[in-house]
C-alpha cells in the first residue's frame, strides 16, 4: 500500500521538475522523514512491527498529499473542479 502511494507521488513530482522547483522536493522530503521518525516512534510502541508499515505508510500519504496541493498550484489539472461548481 505504501508503494502504491509512492507511485502517485511520483505522479505528481514530475509537474515540480518540470516547473524546476526541485528545491521543494528536497524540503517535502526531509520533513517527511522527521514526521516518519515521530509516526513510527508513535506506532511501532503501539503495535509492533505491523506500526512499522502503518507509519511508513502514512508518512508517504501526507507526502503525497502535500505534493499534490503545492503541483496543483504550480499548474492546475482539474482534479477539484469539482468542488468550485
Amino acid at each position: 500500500f505504501a508503494f502504491a502511494i509512492n507511485g502517485m507521488y511520483t505522479m505528481v513530482n514530475q509537474v515540480i521538475l518540470y516547473k524546476e522547483k526541485t528545491h521543494v522536493i528536497s524540503i517535502v522530503t526531509i520533513l517527511s522523514v522527521f514526521i516518519g521518525l515521530i509516526l513510527n516512534y508513535i506506532l511501532i510502541k503501539e503495535n509492533g512491527v505491523v506500526g512499522a508499515a502503518q507509519a511508513l505508510a502514512l508518512m508517504m500519504l501526507i507526502r503525497v498529499v502535500i505534493m499534490w496541493i503545492y503541483s496543483n498550484s504550480l499548474y492546475p489539472m482539474g482534479w477539484f473542479d469539482f468542488l468550485r461548481k
